[in-house]
């Protein structure tokens, strides 16, 4: 892979992550994390050309664009993010949800707070 975007801020993702990338590649954090994870500074060091958030966010005119590109893909199938989602609660149980997210991320990519 040339990219891997972590999502659940765990060690198991971050050594899978490294080690399916390319040498050179790209890992981008997007995770909320509770506790220490582990890193393979080794390989991070000697492997990756960039590893932590990203060092440039979009303007606004540059986010509306990536924002419109991804509704795009979803809705054409091309980027299923249905995946992504592994907990659903409802919403008479988010403070639940809210703290399963916070104290156990290694369980979960994405939790959803089902309103309907």
């Amino acid at each position: 892979m040339d990219l891997v975007i972590d999502t659940a801020g765990s060690s198991k993702a971050v050594f899978t992550g490294i080690e399916a990338l390319k040498p050179g590649g790209s890992f981008y954090i997007f995770a909320h994390v509770s506790k220490p994870v582990e890193i393979p500074y080794f390989q991070v060091a000697t492997k990756v050309s960039h590893f932590g958030p990203p060092t440039r966010w979009p303007d606004r005119i540059r986010m509306r664009k990536l924002m419109r590109l991804a509704v795009k893909w979803i809705s054409e199938g091309r980027l299923d993010i249905r995946s992504w989602i592994t907990h659903h609660f409802p919403l008479n149980e988010i403070e639940k949800a809210l703290k399963f997210n916070w104290e156990r991320p290694q369980e979960c990519i994405k939790v959803v707070i089902d309103i309907a």
